[in-house]
């Protein structure tokens, strides 16, 4: 028997099979981005599709490693380093592990400082708050400040406590209530603004 060749015009390309051309399309936009990323280390196409098929959870592994194989050296054969790191499933370098721990520190001191910066804020805003509440306090008309002054008097000395009071300890106790008025005002004041920016 003799084999019969089949000639192919010369204005016709060979037509590929049917599944060789879905084969090629099957690739997830995910698997894509991998292929993407390992032509970046120099790796041909054909053999990028290849790992991503055969090799998927090693290529992942190995793209955020591989940077790190080639600290402190040269490598002559980049995409042959990742084609067998790949295939022959290598441990990670130390200076990989070395920059999650450095990552963390940074990380923790990033967040300390964002927590100390809103600590010092926040007491910014409150000293100012209470700053405002005296200016206020402060600034009393005289008659709504003698109004107070004497309705904190009359519950002072209606207490059982200072009914036996002499008249000399009666003025110390009023000087000292004087500055007791003003803050708790302040601490009105304040909480007044409080309640107003909570709104």
């Amino acid at each position: 028997m003799s084999k019969l060749k089949t000639r192919i015009p010369k204005n016709q390309k060979a037509r590929k099979p049917e599944n060789q051309i879905k084969a090629k399309l099957e690739f997830s936009k995910d698997e894509e981005s991998l292929i993407s990323k390992m032509r970046e280390f120099g790796v041909g196409e054909s053999k990028a599709r290849s790992l991503v098929k055969s090799h998927r959870e090693a290529v992942e592994r190995e793209i955020p490693v591989f940077p790190y194989r080639l600290l402190g050296g040269t490598v002559k054969n980049l995409s042959g380093l990742f084609i067998k790191a790949v295939e022959e499933g290598y441990e990670a370098p130390q200076s990989y592990f070395e920059s999650f721990k450095e990552a963390e520190s940074k990380k923790r001191f990033e967040a300390e400082r964002k927590k100390n910066a809103e600590k010092d804020k926040a007491k910014r805003e409150d000293e100012e708050k209470w700053k405002r509440a005296a200016h206020r306090v402060d600034n009393l008309p005289e008659a709504e400040r003698q109004k107070l002054w004497e309705a904190a008097r009359a519950e002072l000395l209606s207490s059982p406590k200072y009914k036996d009071a002499t008249p000399a300890q009666l003025n110390i106790l009023e000087s000292v209530m004087e500055g007791y008025i003003r803050s708790a005002l302040i601490e009105t004041f304040a909480q007044e603004e409080n309640q107003k920016s909570a709104e």
